[in-house]
C-alpha cells in the first residue's frame, strides 16, 4: 500500500516515451511526478490498481516462501 505512489509514477514515466509528444506528462523527476499528480489530480489517483498490487504482491510472497523450494 505504501509502494502504490511510487508504482504510479514509475508506469507513468516508463510509458512517456510511447506518447505523442502533445499528450506526454514529462515529468524530470519522480519527485516532481509524485507532486504534480498530487496536485494537478488528487490523492485519490495514488489508490488506482491498488488490489492488483496487493493481490500479485501476497502471490509472489507465496510462492518465493513456498517449502516445496527448500527440499531441493
Amino acid at each position: 500500500m505504501i509502494g502504490n505512489p511510487a508504482e504510479i509514477v514509475l508506469v507513468r514515466m516508463c510509458a512517456d516515451g510511447a506518447k505523442p509528444l502533445a499528450e506526454r506528462f514529462q515529468y524530470p523527476n519522480p519527485i516532481v511526478a509524485l507532486y504534480r499528480i498530487g496536485h494537478d489530480e488528487g490523492l485519490k489517483v495514488f489508490g488506482r490498481g491498488m488490489s492488483a498490487n496487493i493481490v500479485r504482491s501476497v502471490l509472489m510472497s507465496k510462492s518465493s516462501c513456498s517449502p516445496e523450494l527448500y527440499s531441493l
